[in-house]
């Protein structure tokens, strides 16, 4: 029996519907099982998950307790048998030497025999470190004028340090800039990206260009971090911010190098430089003249109902409807007592010399880093206790102690390079 040409098609079009529903069915089946194994994974990933978040702190509690007394006893016996670094004719580059922790640490490796290379935007101040560094013992002082706010300035610094030296042995990193406003009372977002650029991006950076010579000399980082990387504290918090984003980079850092580069981070709590004197960035985006730099220098809350005239961004208003225009001054850099920051610098070097990962200087401060990471519900308490209020505790506490920042005299504004104000 033949098919005729009618029942050859109505076989070729039931055969293209079959195949087509049972690729259909193929792919619905697929869609079906992937659908089932994704929530499979999902399931199982998440029963992992739920399992860890039970055994993980079992397991490291567990771990610290029986590994203690191993781990001290290695600790001792590296921090007995540990030689510190010699300095001698070893080239150092420090950023941000013309004033502050970065002078003060330029002085003293200069008392050390260290080459330096001493870089800052004012070349007039770096000057004056250089002679200094030059009569404490330094046999060589490279002064560099570079902006380190940018990329160029940055490449700059290393690249005529190593044309000088022809080598690198430490890079330290003590550039910074901060602010004394709350967030919101920001007015123009230009001070966000300099402190960002000044704090974080100089020590990115910088280490990018100098870090080939590091690794072919051996040599070391020491980057000055701050204990406010892991302390809110209030009107500071693109500070904070930087500063803690430099703890990540170095940490992280410190994994992928390994042993080749070792990396100090110095944790400094609140330390007498041009940042405590005042010299700040207002919420203007502009840096604080001498005469807003003593406003914000003023460590007091009390309220006035009839404040003096002075900036908006000094004061904070109360935010209760119907209120009287009621104002609080700043209440400035807090209850921590001011380190000098010569004590500051030689507990550093040293630090660095004995290659030590990482040193919070005073060391009470990293007993908020215990809070912060065990109870943090009550760090935030304390900070809020002692910062809130009409006064603060802590304006009290620094007015019956007389602790606090002091007002600047002409000197230190002299010293600090300060604008003059108009």
């Amino acid at each position: 029996m033949k098919f005729t040409e009618l029942d050859q098609a109505s076989f070729w079009q039931i055969l293209q519907l079959t195949q087509a529903q049972g690729k259909y069915v193929l792919e619905t089946f697929k869609a079906k099982t992937d659908a089932f194994m994704d929530r499979f994974e999902d399931a199982v990933l998440v029963t992992v998950n739920r399992v860890l978040e039970f055994a993980a702190p079992i397991a490291v509690f567990l771990w610290l307790f029986f590994t203690f007394p191993a781990v001290a006893t290695w600790r001792f016996l590296k921090w007995l048998f540990t030689l510190p670094w010699d300095m001698n004719n070893r080239v150092v580059l420090v950023l941000g030497a013309s004033s502050g922790i970065g002078a003060f640490l330029a002085y003293e490796y200069a008392k050390l025999g260290a080459r330096l290379s001493i870089v800052a935007r004012r070349e007039e101040k770096l000057e004056d470190v250089a002679e200094r560094c030059r009569r404490l013992g330094s046999p060589d002082v490279l002064v560099v004028q570079a902006d380190v706010s940018q990329e160029e300035g940055c490449k700059q610094a290393v690249d005529t340090t190593l044309r000088h030296f022809r080598r690198l042995d430490a890079l330290v990193l003590a550039a910074a800039v901060g602010h004394i406003y709350y967030f919101e009372e920001a007015e123009d977002t230009r001070g966000f990206r300099q402190i960002m650029d000044v704090n974080f991006w100089s020590y990115v950076y910088t280490t990018k260009f100098a870090l080939p010579a590091l690794l072919e000399s051996q040599g070391q980082i020491v980057a000055v971090d701050s204990c406010t990387a892991f302390i809110n504290l209030p009107a500071f918090s693109l500070y904070n911010a930087s500063k803690a984003a430099v703890t990540q980079f170095f940490e992280t850092l410190r994994v992928e190098l390994g042993d080749c580069v070792p990396i100090t981070v110095l944790f400094p709590g609140v330390v007498k430089t041009e940042l405590t004197d005042g010299k700040v960035i207002l919420p203007t985006g502009e840096v604080a003249s001498p005469l807003e730099g003593a406003e914000l220098r003023k460590v007091t809350s009390l309220l006035r109902a009839h404040p003096s005239p002075m900036p908006r961004y000094l004061i904070r208003r109360t935010r209760v409807v119907g209120a009287p225009d009621v104002r609080r001054e700043k209440g400035g850099f807090g209850l921590a007592p001011v380190i000098p920051a010569p004590y500051f610098a030689k507990r550093a070097v040293k630090a660095a010399r004995y290659r030590r990962q990482r040193a919070v200087i005073p060391s009470w401060y990293s007993m908020a880093l215990y809070l912060q990471v065990f109870q943090p519900e009550v760090l935030l308490t304390v900070l809020g206790f002692l910062y809130r209020g009409r006064p603060s505790v802590a304006k009290i506490a620094m007015e019956a102690l007389g602790g606090g920042v002091k007002h600047p005299g002409g000197k230190e504004f002299k010293e600090a390079g300060y604008r003059k104000g108009g």
